[in-house]
């Protein structure tokens, strides 16, 4: 009898915890998750910690290997490549240009594009443009 009793009490607690619990979960919205996880994760560093953690980086970078492969220029024949596999008949980019455009550019254009990529590859920066929001 007291087993079953101890069974009998034990559904009864299961079923309250339960209902407990999605009646909590039914009252916190994920925006006040996200809210809260937002307000903890933003905890102040103190200036020696910022200092110290940006000569590591700064010496983590020194010791980097450049690698040939991944340090090379463009060229054109790159960019011919990546616009043989280019898409046609699609709606254009925030920009406003279309893919054809690219498709069907010529050589000074494949050019221009192979000596721009490889000066933001160079310079390890994207052009302020870039950085703008579109409205």
């Amino acid at each position: 009898m007291k087993f079953k009793l101890a069974v009998v009490s034990c559904h009864f607690l299961r079923l309250f915890m339960f209902n407990v619990l999605t009646n909590l979960s039914d009252k916190v919205s994920p925006n006040d998750v996200a809210t809260r996880l937002m307000r903890v994760a933003k905890t102040k560093m103190d200036r020696e910690q910022k200092t110290d953690i940006k000569k590591r980086l700064r010496s983590k970078k020194k010791e980097m290997v450049t690698s040939a492969i991944y340090s090379s220029d463009f060229s054109t024949d790159d960019i011919r490549m990546v616009l043989k596999e280019i898409k046609l008949n699609k709606a254009a980019g925030f920009d406003g240009i279309y893919s054809e455009f690219f498709k069907h550019s010529g050589h000074k254009t494949q050019a221009w594009l192979a000596a721009f990529c490889s000066d933001i590859l160079d310079t390890a920066s994207l052009p302020n443009l870039f950085k703008c929001s579109i409205h």
